[in-house]
């Protein structure tokens, strides 16, 4: 299958739900991003959408298309050295601040105590915070689950792999569950 990756700059409101969308698919029954949203699937749909246009403000958005299609089969998120996710008051006004607030205390607490404070310790294990900070990163790779096995996934991170080697940086990828890491992703891993 031929498989085109377009950068999306300033993405349209259809485009921003093209990927919400691919993203509720692919992660549909996935147990973090249950956890993240206190299991309600519009909190899912409200987060997703925040991530998406947070990073059409800092970010870089990849689709992933047929040639002779305009709808995508992927999509990725990733942010560049010094810029990440929710790192800037405008980025979070795009939706996550609503989202936060919606939260109940317990699920706030979670988010801070059992989410962030382990991810960033991890990343600070495994990466450290200066190459963090040197880094692209990629925040969502979603492949549609019709689509899926067929290379979608490992386009969208050579195209992100081939941005930061313009930049001679390094490119990193976190995965909250083993679902996400099969076997299949391995290869990913030898660029």
């Amino acid at each position: 299958m031929t498989i085109l990756i377009k950068r999306i700059n300033d993405p349209t409101d259809t485009q921003i739900e093209q990927a919400v969308d691919i993203c509720l698919r692919a992660f549909e029954g996935d147990l973090a991003v249950h956890s993240m949203s206190g299991g309600d699937p519009d909190v899912q749909r409200r987060h997703t959408r925040a991530m998406f246009k947070a990073g059409a403000l800092d970010g870089v958005i990849y689709f992933a298309v047929h040639p002779t299609a305009e709808a995508p089969l992927g999509v990725a998120l990733c942010f560049g050295p010094g810029k990440g996710l929710f790192k800037t008051e405008a980025q979070r006004t795009q939706g996550w601040n609503d989202v936060w607030a919606s939260f109940p205390p317990a699920l706030k607490s979670w988010w801070e105590a059992d989410f962030m404070k382990p991810i960033g310790q991890l990343e600070e294990n495994t990466i450290g915070s200066e190459l963090i900070l040197q880094s692209w990163y990629i925040d969502v790779l979603a492949t549609d689950p019709e689509h899926q096995g067929r290379g979608i996934g490992t386009s969208l991170v050579k195209a992100m792999c081939n941005k930061a080697k313009e930049g001679g940086e390094m490119l990193s990828l976190g995965a909250l569950t083993g679902m996400n890491v099969g076997e299949r992703s391995l290869p990913v891993l030898k660029f």
